[in-house]
């Protein structure tokens, strides 16, 4: 098992793209882990993909 860093900026200039990033972020977090099988990797647990997004959320100022 292995760690992953998620760096994002609290803020972004244009707001499409932190659309963006948020986006990005929650499919890696969701959707995206069902390719971690092809690419060798391994799946992020439920609770910390959900504390991930949290994190994400409250730096964005969701």
């Amino acid at each position: 098992m292995g760690i992953t860093w998620l760096m994002i900026y609290r803020n972004y200039d244009d707001p499409n793209v932190e659309l963006a990033v948020e986006r990005m972020v929650n499919w890696v977090l969701t959707d995206g882990q069902g390719i971690n099988n092809s690419l060798d990797y391994t799946r992020i647990p439920q609770a910390v993909a959900d504390r991930a997004r949290q994190a994400v959320d409250a730096a964005l100022g969701e």
